[in-house]
């Protein structure tokens, strides 16, 4: 399956205040390959290479394979993006964590996964500077002196490479899924979030 000048829109609704959070990918080209559910063999697996806008803004690689044999689902994903304006990303940020990037550039962001349909783990790595961000109210008004203390604590310059992990939501999608390994890794990148912990095997 060949993509050219493809567009994907993603929209998932908050269930603890109902905001939209939104995601788009333009001028999509790649090919989708071995995609098919019949004659299939050991060696087969599911191929993805992409390349795109992410929010309009930054040139994206992705790279995805997925063997069909594999009873777990176990994938492995690839992904850089170019320098890009931060801000690009509030329309995503701002629903599911109230936060709203003010002014940032990223110079290069990449990331490599490896999971299944239980959790992912790997590494992202991120290049930014003159990061401000916006801590919101529910009701999407600043919260000027929490604000003002996230800008003291969360660098405005950065180059890191750290470790990510995400656990699978049974009952989302696989697109929910993937969102949520990026966005993972990229909020312990900002100093938004603290890096999850992995669970220890009983």
């Amino acid at each position: 399956i060949d993509l050219s000048h493809a567009r994907i829109r993603y929209h998932e609704i908050n269930e603890k205040n109902g905001a939209e959070s939104r995601i788009w990918f333009t001028d999509m080209n790649g090919s989708i390959l071995h995609a098919g559910n019949a004659a299939i063999v050991d060696c087969d697996s599911l191929r993805i290479r992409l390349n795109t806008k992410l929010m309009g803004a930054g040139s994206m690689k992705f790279l995805f394979s997925q063997s069909y044999s594999d009873s777990l689902q176990g994938f492995e994903i690839w992904s850089t993006v170019g320098r890009m304006n931060l801000d690009a990303l509030s329309p995503l940020l701002q629903p599911l964590v109230n936060v709203r990037i003010k002014s940032g550039q990223a110079d290069t962001v990449w990331m490599k996964v490896t999971a299944n349909d239980i959790s992912a783990s790997g590494r992202i790595s991120s290049e930014y500077r003159d990061l401000k961000i916006h801590l919101l109210k529910e009701d999407g008004q600043k919260r000027g002196f929490m604000s003002f203390l996230a800008n003291t604590v969360v660098p405005n310059k950065k180059k890191k490479s750290s470790e990510l992990y995400r656990e699978r939501l049974r009952n989302k999608s696989i697109f929910n899924y993937w969102g949520k390994i990026a966005l993972s890794g990229l909020f312990t990148n900002l100093g938004i979030e603290k890096p999850p912990k992995k669970k220890k095997a009983k």
